[in-house]
């Protein structure tokens, strides 16, 4: 599958899990069946990296607001494309505590990369949750 249809999927596949798996309703109907929703949702998506760009991912395996299987969905299939990813799971942090909690972390690791020593590449490693899959 072509890096686009997984991003463009991933957004999709939150917006339904939130809605008809977990009960939140955002929306009067499903928007995955609007054509209208289908360009906001691939706005919404990141695209994958050249190979070229290490990344870093730091999720919290407690959000509530950015799904963390979906966070393992894109690492999964970010990495299956060649892309080198640092991963930073964190535990009992909220969505709005994570960006605080992960600066330290963040700012060596782009330290790391300005001076050369390049980035670790987590993409062998299992992730503290299993990726969504498009089956749900």
């Amino acid at each position: 599958m072509p890096s686009s249809q997984v991003s463009f999927g991933s957004t999709a596949i939150t917006a339904i899990v939130r809605q008809d798996l977990l009960r939140q309703d955002f929306f009067a109907v499903n928007p995955w069946t609007n054509a209208q929703w289908r360009p906001r949702f691939a706005q919404n998506t990141p695209r994958t990296t050249p190979r070229s760009v290490p990344l870093m991912v730091a999720q919290s395996t407690s959000d509530e607001v950015v799904l963390p299987a979906t966070t393992a969905m894109l690492v999964r299939d970010w990495c299956r494309a060649g892309v080198p990813i640092s991963t930073l799971w964190l535990a009992e942090v909220t969505h709005e505590a994570t960006g605080k909690t992960v600066g330290p972390a963040v700012t060596q690791w782009l330290g790391r990369q300005f001076s050369g020593q390049g980035a670790e590449d987590d993409c062998g490693q299992p992730t503290p949750v299993p990726p969504l899959s498009a089956a749900g």
